[in-house]
C-alpha cells in the first residue's frame, strides 16, 4: 500500500479513470516507480481484471496505463465474468467476487514470482480472490495497492489478510 484512500486521491483517480485523463498517468506511482523496478526485478506483475465493458468504455486499463513506466513484464491472467464494481457491493456480495473473477486459460503463469496489483483496495476482496487462483503457482505472491481504503487498513489484523498473504509498502 502506497497511499491511504482519501477524498482527493479518489478525486484524482475518478479524473484519471472516469474522465479519461490520460495525462495523469505517470502522477500515481512516479515517486516509487525506482524503486518498484529494483525491489521487484525478479517478479512479473499481475494486474487486477476491469470489466470488458468498463474496458470499451474508457479506452484503456488504467493499471496498465499507471504502470506504463515500469520494466517488469506486466501479464493479465484473470477476467471478469460481468460489470461487477467491487466499491458497490455489500459486504455480502464482495465474498462473492472469487464467481465474477476468472482464471484466464490462455495466459500462461511465469516461471517467478507474482507482484499482484490494483490501484484502490477497499475491502481486500480482490486480490485475495486473485490470490487464491494463484495458489497452485509454486513461486512467491505478494500484493501492492496504489491506496488502502482506511476500513480496510484497521480491519486487516481482524481479518488476517497480512498474515495470509504479505502486502508490500515501498
Amino acid at each position: 500500500m502506497l497511499y491511504r484512500y482519501n477524498d482527493f486521491l479518489e478525486s484524482m483517480i475518478f479524473q484519471f479513470k472516469e474522465g479519461r485523463d490520460i495525462a495523469l498517468r505517470p502522477v500515481f506511482f512516479h515517486e516509487v516507480m525506482q524503486e518498484l523496478n529494483d525491489k521487484f526485478r525478479q517478479y512479473a506483475i499481475v494486474l487486477m481484471p476491469s470489466s470488458k465493458e468498463k474496458m470499451l468504455e474508457r479506452g484503456f486499463l488504467p493499471v496498465r496505463e499507471m504502470l506504463q513506466a515500469c520494466k517488469l513484464e506486466i501479464i493479465e491472467p484473470f477476467y471478469k465474468t460481468s460489470n461487477h464494481k467491487q466499491s458497490l457491493q455489500n459486504m455480502q456480495n464482495r465474498a462473492l467476487i472469487s464467481q465474477v473473477i476468472q482464471r484466464r486459460s490462455d495466459v500462461s503463469l511465469p516461471q517467478k514470482p507474482l507482484l499482484l496489483v490494483d490501484d484502490v483496495c477497499t475491502s481486500g476482496s480482490t486480490i485475495l480472490c486473485a490470490y487464491q487462483k494463484l495458489l497452485p503457482h509454486t513461486y512467491k505472491i505478494e500484493a501492492l495497492v496504489l491506496a488502502a481504503h482506511p476500513l480496510f487498513v484497521e480491519s486487516c489484523d481482524e481479518k488476517g489478510l497480512l498474515k495470509r498473504m504479505r502486502f508490500s509498502i515501498l
